[in-house]
């Protein structure tokens, strides 16, 4: 009997972790699925946008947005600055109000108003203006967002003490990322309907508010053992950013964007980590985009281009990151399909585009004057926040 009933237990574990198996690759699959159906939508929009058909653009737009619960912001805001373009009131209205729900900042509203001055609907949105900030900031889960932010204003700390190329900065930002990765699976990953945009945090050792934050102080639970600090840590955080490109999913991108220096060996299990985050549409490509090109790693390398720290280093301008040979854009676009970032060209094709929806013509060809003339609508689309 005892014989027996130890093969069954045995047989039991056997199959409930088979099963447990299946569960987690059927989960794994799902969420990717979930990723490369969201991403093939917005790829398409973008496609018909640069093909001059605004109104399917859109239509794809909203299916991405309708099925999978408008995950991230900046998309939303490409979209509206499409529909401003277009003729189809009812979903360029639909979008732009979702924005503004969102978090979309009042002098960014200003470009809507300005594209559409005769707009009863925009002029009544922007009106209204206050009503929606105070709900905006009403929904905010304020517990998830200090946590998120946590990890950021460790960064900022271990930068000013240590310095970039220290030991103890990697060091630090090995603990830091267990803290991410803990908060993830206590709290779930940093979903932007729950965190907002927008904010800006401000370090303080003494408690005191930074005059520049415009909400309150607050004073982070901070995890001192495993962080390696002597001292606790304030933030003050202002969460109407004076600037017209507001800090898209904010908490915890300045940490993972600054996670690694050049030649930094990759970190397999936060990385994981945020893959997971990317194929379940709570972190944006962009902010793994980042993460990755700051390993240093040649196969990264200029994988947003526009903000590669290496040409920023070396002083080049998105004119000149436009501007890549063939060979390496070839490398640099397939790694950028890896993880949904759109190919190059098709970056290049949505600056004519929009120039031509301005001015009536293609530039002939793209320079600095160009995108200042449509500086609003390519920061939407091609900025890392």
């Amino acid at each position: 009997m005892t014989i027996y009933m130890k093969n069954f237990n045995r047989q039991y574990l056997f199959d409930f972790l088979n099963v447990m198996i299946l569960i987690f690759f059927f989960s794994f699959e799902l969420f990717s699925q979930k990723a490369v159906e969201y991403y093939s939508l917005i790829a398409k929009a973008e496609k018909n946008f640069v093909s001059n058909k605004i109104d399917s653009s859109l239509i794809y737009y909203d299916s991405a947005f309708v099925k999978f619960d408008y995950p991230f912001y900046r998309n939303i805001r490409q979209a509206a600055i499409i529909g401003s373009y277009s003729n189809n009131y009812r979903i360029y209205h639909k979008f732009l109000m979702k924005c503004v729900q969102r978090g979309m900042t009042k002098n960014e509203l200003d470009f809507f108003i300005k594209r559409t001055p005769n707009d009863e609907f925009v002029k009544k949105l922007y009106a209204d203006y206050d009503k929606h900030r105070e709900r905006f900031i009403a929904s905010i889960d304020t517990f998830m967002l200090f946590n998120y932010l946590e990890t950021d204003m460790i960064e900022q700390v271990a930068m000013e003490d240590y310095g970039y190329d220290s030991i103890m900065f990697h060091t630090t930002m090995k603990k830091a990322a267990q803290i991410y990765m803990s908060i993830v699976d206590s709290l779930g990953f940093p979903d932007e309907k729950k965190l907002g945009l927008c904010y800006f945090t401000f370090i303080s050792k003494t408690g005191e508010k930074d005059p520049d934050a415009n909400w309150y102080r607050i004073k982070l639970k901070y995890h001192k053992k495993e962080a390696g600090f002597d001292f606790p840590l304030y933030g003050s955080i202002r969460i109407d950013d004076i600037k017209d490109k507001p800090y898209s999913m904010k908490p915890g991108n300045w940490f993972v964007s600054h996670y690694h220096i050049e030649n930094y060996i990759i970190d397999t299990t936060f990385y994981n980590y945020l893959k997971k985050g990317l194929n379940e549409l709570k972190i944006h490509p962009i902010t793994l985009a980042l993460f990755l090109e700051r390993t240093g790693i040649d196969k990264y390398e200029f994988l947003m281009t526009y903000y590669s720290p290496l040409y920023l280093k070396l002083k080049m301008k998105m004119i000149k990151a436009l501007s890549i040979d063939d060979k390496t854009r070839e490398k640099i676009d397939k790694n950028r399909e890896a993880i949904f970032v759109r190919p190059i060209e098709r970056e290049i094709a949505i600056v004519k585009g929009f120039y031509k929806l301005k001015y009536g013509k293609y530039p002939k060809k793209i320079n600095k004057r160009v995108l200042h003339k449509i500086q609003y609508e390519i920061n939407s689309f091609m900025k890392y926040m």
